[in-house]
């Protein structure tokens, strides 16, 4: 009977060992993903090219003016999201200062932006509050 306990003990305590290196190895895993996540989301896409611009240049011109202006969407409610959550400053100067480098960059990286996206519908924080909230 004591050898029953005893082979019974060890696969307890084996099993016990294993799931514990499984939780961290599970942890570190979590981690990781996160590392990547917020890699892609600092460099926009991981090409490093806007999906919209590749559309542009294989000519599917409607297709690339909807995407382009999807990623404005995002990238105006993030930095919406960014200004809503800090206090610290007057949130109307905070949003334009932020706004306008965005809108700059879409200008530069997309001819004839203002045809397919509508910069003043978003261009001050009140602006942007009607349409998020």
């Amino acid at each position: 009977m004591e050898t029953i306990t005893l082979i019974t003990s060890v696969i307890i305590i084996t099993f016990g060992v294993l799931q514990i290196i499984l939780f961290f190895k599970v942890w570190g895993m979590t981690n990781d993903a996160k590392k990547i996540k917020d890699t892609i989301q600092a460099s926009g896409y991981p090409s490093g090219i806007s999906p919209a611009k590749i559309e542009f240049i294989i000519g599917n011109v409607e297709k690339a003016k909807e995407m382009a202006y999807r990623e404005f969407l995002f990238d105006v409610y993030k930095i919406y999201s960014e200004v809503s959550a800090n206090t610290f400053m007057s949130e109307d100067i905070e949003y334009t200062k932020k706004f306008s480098i965005i809108e700059n960059k879409y200008k530069k990286r997309y001819d004839n932006t203002s045809s397919f996206i509508e910069f003043n519908k978003f261009s001050t924080f009140e602006n942007a509050k009607k349409v998020f909230e």
